[in-house]
C-alpha cells in the first residue's frame, strides 16, 4: 500500500486500506490518521465514516465517534450497521432512550442482525424490561447459536425473572 500511497497520495481507497492494516496491527494512531486522510479525499464515504467511528470508539472518542456515525446515517440513513454503531457509542454516553431507538431501527432494517438483537436487549433488561430483552436474547441466538454474550445475558435476564436460566433458550 506505500507504494500505491507514493503513486497517488490522495486516494481515499489506498488510505482506507492503509487504517485497516494499522488497526489490525494495534497501531491506533496510524489508523486514525490514514482514516482521516481517507476521509479527506473522500468526504461522502460511508465507509470510512463508519470504520473512523469504530477506531475512535476504540480509542474511548466516544462524542467524535457519534459524530461520525451520524455523518454515515446522513449519508445512508437505511444502513442497519450504522444505527446500531450510533445505538453502542451512545448507550455508552447513557443516552439510553435515543440508543433504545438506534438498535430498532436497526433491527427493522436488519431483522437478522444479531448483535443488535443483543444490545438491545441489555439496554432493555437494564431498565427493568426483562421479557422484551429475554425475546431479544433468544432471537439473538436463533441467529447465531454460539453467540456466547447473548447466552450470558439471556441467563442473566432469565435469573433475574425468577426463571431457571438452565431452561431452553
Amino acid at each position: 500500500y506505500r507504494q500505491a500511497l507514493l503513486l497517488e497520495p490522495g486516494r481515499a481507497q489506498i488510505h482506507l486500506n492503509l487504517a485497516d492494516a494499522h488497526r489490525a496491527r494495534g497501531e491506533s494512531a496510524a489508523a486514525l490518521r490514514h482514516y482521516r486522510r481517507a476521509l479527506k479525499a473522500e468526504p461522502n464515504r460511508v465507509e470510512t465514516h463508519l470504520k473512523l467511528g469504530n477506531a475512535l470508539l476504540g480509542q474511548n472518542a466516544v462524542a467524535e465517534a457519534i459524530e461520525h456515525y451520524r455523518q454515515a446515517l446522513r449519508l445512508a440513513p437505511d444502513l442497519a450497521l450504522a444505527h446500531s454503531n450510533l445505538g453502542a457509542a451512545l448507550a455508552i454516553q447513557r443516552q439510553d432512550a435515543e440508543a433504545i431507538d438506534h438498535y430498532r431501527r436497526a433491527l427493522q432494517l436488519k431483522p437478522d442482525f444479531a448483535e443488535a438483537h443483543n444490545n438491545l436487549g441489555r439496554l432493555l433488561a437494564l431498565r427493568g424490561q426483562f421479557a422484551e430483552a429475554i425475546d431479544h436474547y433468544r432471537r439473538a441466538l436463533q441467529i447465531k447459536p454460539n453467540y456466547r454474550q447473548a447466552r450470558t445475558n439471556l441467563a442473566e435476564a432469565l435469573q433475574a425473572v425468577g426463571a431457571d436460566p438452565r431452561s431452553k433458550p
